[in-house]
């Protein structure tokens, strides 16, 4: 996989680091429980059934070359995701947590565009870290979850909110790793919430 230094990716002058395609072993750096980088987990589009990537979004970028999108610097990240990130450096009195990498994507339904998710995977130096950044409530956004048992932790905002309509927010850990599922677009029915579980089902069991 190769990765690209887009001078175009800026906002305001932030360089972004991105790469295309998803997943070869044999790039970048490595997990703490594997060999394989960050990016190597993001599932590739049509990985899973009826989702295809979305190339025309690129998170808070103002542009990006189609593919995933990777940093494992704070300014990188800070970038794509627009600041949030100082939620897995340090926690809210200002300590250090070890961050090492982040990963994201963006997908549509083969069949219906109208049906989005967005996919941010972070890659923490210790379980324990991956833990407090989940638990931080900073990162929780809205008061109302249900847990489920997926991984090591798992929730979903338990109905589309006035600040959310159309969406539901999902997050997950499991080792070093944090999932933020935001943004997705599947239905706010019960087959659509479904198909959101279902999304981040098959990414968390291919994580270490």
């Amino acid at each position: 996989m190769n990765r690209l230094i887009l001078a175009v990716c800026v906002w305001p002058i932030l360089v972004l680091a991105a790469c295309s395609g998803g997943g070869d072993p044999t790039d970048g750096g490595s997990d703490t429980n594997g060999d394989h980088p960050v990016e190597y987990y993001i599932p590739a589009s049509g990985e899973i059934s009826g989702w295809v990537e979305d190339p025309a979004k690129c998170g808070y970028a103002t542009s990006c070359d189609p593919g995933v999108q990777v940093a494992d610097t704070e300014t990188e990240a800070t970038d794509i995701v627009d600041g949030h990130i100082t939620i897995f450096t340090q926690d809210s009195q200002g300590n250090p947590r070890t961050w090492v990498a982040l990963a994201m994507e963006f997908y549509k339904r083969s069949d219906d565009a109208t049906k989005t998710i967005g996919l941010e995977l972070y890659q923490m130096g210790s379980a324990a870290d991956a833990q407090g950044a989940y638990e931080d409530q900073r990162f929780k956004t809205y008061a109302e979850y249900e847990e489920f048992s997926l991984g090591d932790a798992a929730r979903i905002h338990s109905e589309p909110t006035t600040a959310a309509p159309e969406y539901y927010w999902l997050h997950a850990r499991k080792g070093v790793y944090v999932v933020n599922m935001l943004e997705a677009k599947t239905g706010t029915d019960a087959p659509g919430k479904q198909a959101a579980v279902d999304f981040l089902t098959a990414l968390v069991q291919k994580l270490p």
